[in-house]
C-alpha cells in the first residue's frame, strides 16, 4: 500500500513538472508568428509520379500538390513551399528537419 502512495505522488510530481516545462516560455516559432512573419512549410516530392506529383510547364502539380496548396490556402500563418528531390532523400531530409 505504502509503494502505491509513493509511485502515485511521484507519478503525479512528474506529469507537474512535465506541464509546467511545456508552459514555460515561448519557442523561436512562437516568436516569429506574433512578428507577422509566415512559417514556411515544406513539402518534399519526387515530382514524377503522376497523377500524384509531376512538373507541367515548369511547375509542380498534381494531387498532392494541389491538396496541399488547397489546405493552406487561406492561411495567415503558414507559407507552402515545394522542394523536388530525389526519392532516396526524402526521409532523411525529413529526418535532418529540412523538409
Amino acid at each position: 500500500m505504502k509503494l502505491k502512495k509513493i509511485l502515485g505522488i511521484t507519478g503525479v510530481a512528474i506529469a507537474s513538472v512535465a506541464l509546467l516545462a511545456a508552459c514555460s516560455s515561448k519557442s523561436s516559432k512562437e516568436a516569429s508568428k506574433s512578428s507577422g512573419a509566415k512559417e514556411t512549410i515544406n513539402f518534399a516530392t519526387v515530382g514524377t509520379t503522376a497523377p500524384f506529383s509531376y512538373e507541367e510547364n515548369g511547375e509542380l502539380t498534381g494531387y498532392d500538390v494541389e491538396v496541399a496548396k488547397a489546405v493552406f490556402k487561406d492561411s495567415d500563418k503558414y507559407e507552402v513551399k515545394f522542394q523536388k528531390t530525389e526519392w532516396s532523400s526524402v526521409f532523411t531530409g525529413d529526418d535532418s528537419a529540412k523538409y
